[in-house]
């Protein structure tokens, strides 16, 4: 196994090497870099929580990936010494990273899962691939090849000295967080310069081309993008055994994590679907009249408007972003989209249905009757903080001009491509945080003093992406153990109005400093509610309650997050992957 470890670390390096001249290649490589390498660090070190707490290993690997920027802002003159000392950091984490792969190749033995060993061999070569990567075009073949060769030395130290290691100690967890955020900055931001070496001339004047210009091939490089997240997938599941390499419990586990991704994936995915698809719908059919109706009157009236045009859409939290990015391109007014997008996913038949024996009847009335209220004010409050694009290039007049078969075409490739290549990563990353987070929130002592969980609710509603159904069992999870009903409120308000993907898609239409404003404002009237609802109530009895909220979801729900999974991947073939997840962070 030690061998074949070793093989697979230069395994990558030696295929780049041949191939490098192809342009499609190295766009297939970087795309499969960036997905494989970011994702096996981040499996990595969370698979490393146990002996430390999981918030400050996150702070710590933001520290990494979001500390060099702000380095090269503030100390712009330094910015190749910035640079520079990034990779160095993050080479030695990879290095440290084959020690840890050597340990777990020599102590486990022949007691470990043969998945588990062979996880481990497989997930070397776009190791491997990324040192050579990273270094060749910048130093050239000499620093490559011993960066290379120190992992290789790293692994053999690990295999025959690892019970000599101890690398379960929570500072080590902690230094592990740090670096893997470098290594991830490192991949992200690509640094590496172009090519400047003799070598790289030589191949350029005979070939004609520039070996290591970035990708100009989006569909190759989706392709390795997503070839590395199949890696991903088929690494986690062959890896029954990842925790075996670090004896201890803790409150967060990747088992939990991936439990809780799926599910909040897969409850999300029809209306996501149904979303764009309304989306669509719109697009095709929502004139000129339609906009005229809800523009019509004061801001109150507007506002009235917008939260009743939304309030039967069965549209969660997840899929109103789409739908409301369609009418504010549609020239609708401020006041009715904005009362639109907080109105519809805060309530629906269904999360009205399931509060009933939950929640009960008095907290549901409540719940009702607040998010109207958190509706209309939101968009009575900011409305005039939006500006309004007198022209849309969803109302082009040539549009008119268009049979409706063309009409049709352009619906859903505004539904179906437009949409999700804008919105997408942001519901990806949002559900990914939720999902992150959702396996610690059982352990949160909710027994607080007046005011202080509601305000500790609202907060957390803020982070966690979950829509308003989905949101209720965990309320009534958390109202058995102490949370006062306004809380309650106040997390079932701020839960499904905002989350990452809507400040990302409200940041992108109107700009970082509205989307800052709409977040403090609905946390804020979320947490006036949720007082005010504390003072009506007397006493509270204890509902019905499930502990539960993660089921086994049908073949309806597997359908949909199958068919979602292909209109996500198609985004990633279209525009590859560092371009696709880099509208979350603004870079590409």
């Amino acid at each position: 196994m030690l061998i074949l470890s070793l093989i697979a670390q230069i395994f990558g390096p030696l295929v780049y090497f041949f191939f490098r001249t192809s342009k499609k290649f190295l766009s297939f490589v970087d795309g499969f870099v960036f997905t494989s390498v970011l994702g096996l660090l981040c499996l990595h070190v969370m698979s490393s929580t146990g002996n430390g707490s999981i918030i400050l290993i996150c702070l710590l690997m933001g520290l990494g990936f979001f500390g060099p920027n702000f380095l090269e802002k503030s100390f712009s003159k330094y910015k190749k010494k910035i640079h520079n000392n990034v990779l160095i950091m993050g080479l030695l984490g990879l290095c440290l990273h084959a020690l840890i792969d050597g340990v777990a190749l020599g102590t486990h033995g022949e007691a470990q899962s043969a998945y588990l060993s062979t996880a481990i061999i497989v997930h070397r070569v776009p190791v491997g691939l990324t040192v050579w990567w990273l270094l060749r075009p910048k130093f050239g073949i000499r620093a490559a090849s011993l960066s290379l060769g120190a992992m290789l030395l790293a692994t053999i130290v690990g295999y025959y000295f690892g019970g000599d290691l101890n690398l379960e100690t929570e500072l080590f967890v902690y230094i592990q967080a740090l670096v893997a955020g470098s290594i991830l900055h490192v991949v992200f931001y690509r640094i590496h310069m172009e090519d400047t070496t003799a070598e790289a001339k030589e191949v350029e004047a005979c070939c004609h081309t520039h070996v290591h210009d970035k990708p100009n091939h989006p569909f190759f490089d989706g392709l390795g993008g997503l070839f590395g997240i199949g890696l991903l997938w088929w690494f986690y599941n062959s890896h029954t055994s990842l925790n075996a390499l670090h004896h201890h419990s803790s409150s967060f586990s990747l088992p939990a994590f991936f439990d809780s991704l799926k599910h909040l994936f897969l409850i999300s995915s029809p209306a996501l679907v149904l979303a764009y698809a309304l989306s669509s719908v719109i697009k095709l059919f929502f004139n000129q009249k339609v906009t005229s109706w809800l523009n019509k009157g004061k801001t109150t009236v507007q506002a009235f408007k917008g939260m009743i045009f939304g309030l039967p859409l069965p549209i969660c939290s997840c899929g109103i972003l789409p739908f409301y990015q369609t009418i504010v391109k549609k020239g609708v007014a401020p006041a009715a989209a904005l009362a639109f997008l907080i109105a519809t996913p805060e309530v629906g038949l269904d999360a009205i249905l399931i509060s009933l024996p939950l929640l009960g009847l008095e907290v549901t009335i409540y719940r009702l009757i607040s998010a109207i209220l958190l509706a209309f004010l939101v968009a009575l409050i900011l409305s005039r903080f939006v500006k309004t694009e007198p022209t849309s290039i969803l109302l082009e007049e040539t549009d008119e001009n268009l049979s409706f078969k063309e009409k049709f075409k352009e619906a859903l490739k505004f539904g179906f491509l437009d949409l999700v290549d804008n919105t997408g990563p942001w519901i990806v990353a949002g559900i990914c945080l939720a999902a992150l987070m959702e396996p610690s929130l059982g352990n949160i002592n909710f027994n607080l003093p007046f005011g202080l969980d509601i305000l500790l609710c609202s907060v957390i509603g803020f982070f966690v992406y979950v829509c308003a159904s989905g949101a209720t069992p965990i309320v009534a999870v958390m109202l058995a153990k102490g949370l006062s009903p306004g809380a309650g409120i106040a997390f079932l308000l701020t839960g499904p109005a905002t989350n990452l993907s809507t400040i990302g898609i409200l940041s992108n239409l109107h700009g970082k400093k509205f989307s800052l404003v709409f977040t403090t404002t609905v946390v804020f009237i979320s947490l006036v509610l949720g007082v005010i609802v504390n003072l009506i109530f007397t006493s509270y009895g204890a509902t019905k309650l499930i502990t539960e909220h993660h089921d086994e979801l049908g073949v309806f729900y597997t359908v949909f997050g199958y068919i979602l999974i292909l209109i996500f991947s198609y985004s990633i073939l279209r525009q590859g992957p560092r371009k696709f997840f880099g509208h979350v962070l603004n870079a590409s």
